[in-house]
């Protein structure tokens, strides 16, 4: 298993695909950028995963079922990064 990291616009949701087992398992600030780091397992079947991205204050419709992933500061914002995967919808319906 490898280790990826992958640069997030800063965006209501970013769609990514990645392989079905692997994990998200971090967000950071990177020479500031705001960064994600997931689990890259062997095989290739993919699965999309919506990152959502809320600042601070803002008003933003969370599924529930979004797992909370992490906060970053990239000054002067600060971003609350959650993922929903498969079939969830954003914004919902």
């Amino acid at each position: 298993m490898t280790i990826f990291k992958y640069l997030l616009p800063i965006q209501d949701c970013v769609e990514l695909d990645l392989p079905y087992t692997s994990r998200v398992l971090s967000v950071g600030n990177q020479r500031g950028e705001l960064c994600l780091w997931a689990t890259m397992p062997e095989h290739v079947c993919t699965c999309k995963r919506f990152i959502l991205i809320v600042g601070t204050g803002m008003d933003a419709p969370i599924p529930s079922e979004a797992r909370f992933v992490g906060t970053v500061q990239i000054e002067p914002f600060v971003w609350h990064v959650f993922e929903c995967e498969g079939e969830t919808r954003y914004p919902p319906a």
